[in-house]
């Protein structure tokens, strides 16, 4: 499935490409690459079809909720934090990989 286009679910939310830019490498106040893997926090989700950045070959760690919202969590995000602490549908759930 290809988030970014027409035919998408509208319930299916990614991370947006700002948030993107900050998780994809973790640095300090001066720019300098951090050792360690900071944990994802803080997402900005978007509906597939706002989600242009995707790629229909990403691979995704997908989520969904019992009311029926689903998440999409691209691999290339989160190999680089290891542990996500989201809120999914009201609710705090966390990602361990």
């Amino acid at each position: 499935m290809d988030p970014g286009r027409s035919g998408s679910p509208d319930h299916l939310q990614t991370p947006g490409p700002a948030a993107l830019k900050r998780m994809i490498v973790q640095r300090d106040m001066e720019g300098r690459r951090l050792d360690y893997h900071a944990p994802l926090e803080k997402v900005v989700w978007l509906s597939g079809r706002e989600a242009d950045h995707m790629r229909s070959e990403d691979a995704v760690l997908g989520l969904s909720s019992g009311s029926g919202m689903a998440w999409a969590l691209p691999w290339w995000v989160l190999k680089n934090h290891h542990v996500a602490n989201l809120i999914l549908d009201g609710l705090p759930a966390m990602v361990v990989l």
